[in-house]
């Protein structure tokens, strides 16, 4: 009987998909890359870890017998040598990826902390820091290497912390999240959001906190940002249409937000991104 064929195995920085940019700073190969409507990408592995952050269209994964759906603002964690396969839905893909050179794995390792664990997430705190990497990535100013490399320490211990035990209430706390992260553009309260999920506003309002460390108002305004600034980052829409899309009252009350959550106002933080 014939041996198996190895999987292909990529590289370092090495992903497949058109590449748009790519970017090598302190050991993190940064690769923003598009792919074709109903592109299919054959079952590989990759010689190091690394994050991939969908910025557009969908894809599904497969990971043995699972199957991940990977829609935008999703953050995935493939541990070194992970086989995964992938097919792009109707609309094709990009998507910003970080892959961690091996001397990361080697200094973590000394600090007790594993690169191991698979992680699959869409919004919340994980994707708005990839975000944030992006823009950073995208910036290429004189400090834009170190801030990449301090977000991308942040990423991996948020991922190392991974989700917060779970407690009473918690399916319904999950579902809440979900709910919010499928209608976050649009007028939401905390008893539209009780009443969706057949929980009492005030059990929720304290379960969310202990789950998220935040209340659902903050978790929204996140997913918001995380939002405007897909769009900021990948079109030309101004910033009036892309604040009343997210669903902010105006462009001020866009503007305030922006800035405490991300550190930079919608302008800046569109025009650094667009200076390379």
């Amino acid at each position: 009987m014939s041996p198996e064929p190895s999987l292909p195995r990529l590289a370092h920085g090495e992903f497949f998909g058109e590449t748009v940019r790519s970017r090598t700073v302190a050991g993190l190969a940064c690769h923003e890359s598009r792919y074709a409507p109903g592109a299919v990408l054959p079952e590989h592995t990759h010689e190091v870890a690394y994050y991939c952050l969908v910025l557009r269209g969908a894809y599904e994964e497969r990971c043995g017998a699972r199957r991940h759906a990977c829609e935008p603002a999703t953050l995935t964690f493939h541990p070194r040598g992970e086989a995964h396969a992938d097919r792009f839905h109707a609309g094709g893909g990009h998507l910003f990826s970080v892959a961690l050179a091996p001397r990361w794995a080697e200094r973590l390792r000394e600090e007790g902390v594993r690169l191991d664990r698979r992680l699959h997430c869409r919004g919340g705190r994980l994707s708005h820091l990839a975000m944030r990497l992006l823009a950073e990535f995208r910036c290429d100013d004189t400090a834009s290497a170190l801030a990449m490399e301090g977000l991308a320490l942040e990423l991996v211990a948020a991922t190392q912390r991974g989700e917060p035990a779970s407690d009473r209430g918690g399916g319904r706390v999950e579902s809440a999240r979900d709910y919010l992260q499928a209608h976050w553009s649009e007028p939401v309260s905390l008893g539209s959001v009780a009443a969706a999920i057949g929980a009492h506003p005030v059990t929720l309002a304290r379960a969310f906190r202990r789950r998220y460390g935040c209340t659902l108002g903050d978790y929204l305004r996140r997913l918001r940002i995380e939002g405007a600034c897909r769009q900021m980052l990948l079109t030309d829409e101004p910033l009036a249409k892309i604040a009343a899309d997210a669903g902010f009252a105006d462009q001020s009350h866009f503007a305030k937000t922006c800035k405490r959550i991300t550190g930079h106002t919608p302008g800046a933080l569109r025009a650094a991104c667009r200076s390379r």
